[in-house]
């Protein structure tokens, strides 16, 4: 859904050393003023995936990809909590955290954390992937998915993905996910363009990974290869 102009304008810059494309427009916003006029009552008008297709689907792909159900996950930016639910009828132990939606108090230690959809809308990347490290277990994996804007070098302001009115102020690239990760001893695995794999210096893959390659039902056609593992 396309919604009528807005009378407010936000102002996007592109960083000259990794490509990050990122706005400071709401940078001194409250959670309330992002409640009110980016998370409302429209938003699910917007993002219309984000209540039953996209968690549908994201579980779908947890399960294809984690062979043991065993394995704690903490689904970090959850909005209400769909993908958790759904990952506890396939058998994982599952919560969720949300800053809006459902900001409860969670343990720390998770074997994989999964964040779709989180770090675009993130204001403060640094404090976000500092908070998500602090709740993985040392041998974790943060499995996340952002749009890395670079593979299109010649994107646009128009791109559909720098949209304010979905609470897009930072778009990363895969050089500016590499510096921010490098700041917690983490590296990245790029699945796709979308799909981003973080796992800690110096620990090896996690054995509950699957090694064989996978489809991911989000974007048909797209095959998404496991980790180099040494």
């Amino acid at each position: 859904m396309i919604l009528p102009p807005h009378a407010e304008f936000a102002t996007y810059f592109k960083c000259e050393n990794c490509a990050t494309i990122f706005t400071t427009d709401f940078d001194h916003w409250s959670r309330e003023d992002f409640a009110r006029n980016i998370y409302n009552e429209e938003y699910a008008l917007i993002d219309v995936d984000v209540l039953d297709t996209r968690p549908r689907q994201n579980a779908r792909l947890i399960a294809d990809l984690v062979t043991d159900r065993k394995v704690s996950i903490l689904d970090y930016g959850g909005h209400a909590g769909h993908l958790s639910r759904m990952l506890a009828q396939k058998g994982f132990c599952a919560d969720s955290w949300d800053p809006f939606s459902n900001p409860v108090a969670v343990r720390n230690g998770y074997d994989l954390i999964a964040s779709f959809e989180v770090l675009e809308h993130s204001i403060d990347p640094i404090g976000t992937v500092s908070d998500m490290a602090s709740k993985l277990e040392d041998d974790g994996a943060i499995l996340f998915s952002t749009y890395a804007l670079d593979f299109e070098p010649d994107a646009s302001i128009d791109h559909w993905y720098i949209s304010p009115r979905n609470g897009h102020v930072t778009i990363h690239s895969r050089q500016g996910l590499r510096i921010l990760f490098a700041k917690f001893d983490m590296r990245i695995h790029h699945y796709s363009r979308g799909l981003h794999l973080a796992l800690r210096e110096g620990r090896a893959v996690p054995p509950w990974l699957t090694r064989e390659p996978v489809a991911w039902i989000a974007v048909p056609g797209e095959v998404l290869h496991a980790p180099h593992r040494s």
